[in-house]
């Protein structure tokens, strides 16, 4: 397995694919949370994600969306086996290629309750309490670099 780290115009028809069936296969369908998962964020983020020859494992995507250069954020965060490594590895990754390449800071998430503890085994701190989005409980956390 390799981690990729690729800009929009970067990937191929069959990642893109891949990597929208692996976001609705767990957020729309089996989290059932109807929402539009194709947002023109996309078109602006670094996809980091996990494959091999024949399957995809872990995803997210990785982005600047405030006026600060070197505040970025990580979204979509996803794997397609839970506690295999899959997560961490592809989180790993991409807190390097953010700090190292990017020049980051700063990383901010928006995580599922349920998440939290995984994320903080990352580094990330607790920056506002629970709150609904698409009506599943979240947290905002972020990790000075």
């Amino acid at each position: 397995m390799k981690t990729y780290i690729k800009k929009f115009n970067e990937l191929t028809n069959n990642e893109l694919y891949d990597i929208l069936k692996l976001r609705s296969e767990i957020f729309v369908v089996k989290q059932n949370c109807i929402y539009l998962d194709m947002d023109d964020i996309d078109k602006h983020s670094y996809h980091v994600y996990l494959r091999d020859d024949f399957n995809l494992y872990s995803y997210l995507r990785l982005f600047n969306d405030s006026s600060e250069p070197d505040v970025f954020k990580i979204g979509r965060v996803v794997s397609k086996i839970e506690n295999k490594g899959f997560g961490k590895e592809v989180m790993t990754n991409a807190i390097k290629y953010a700090k190292n390449e990017l020049k980051a800071k700063k990383i901010k998430l928006n995580s599922q309750v349920y998440a939290q503890g995984f994320y903080s085994s990352l580094g990330f701190k607790l920056t506002k309490e629970e709150y609904l989005l698409d009506d599943i409980p979240h947290v905002d956390m972020e990790l000075s670099l």
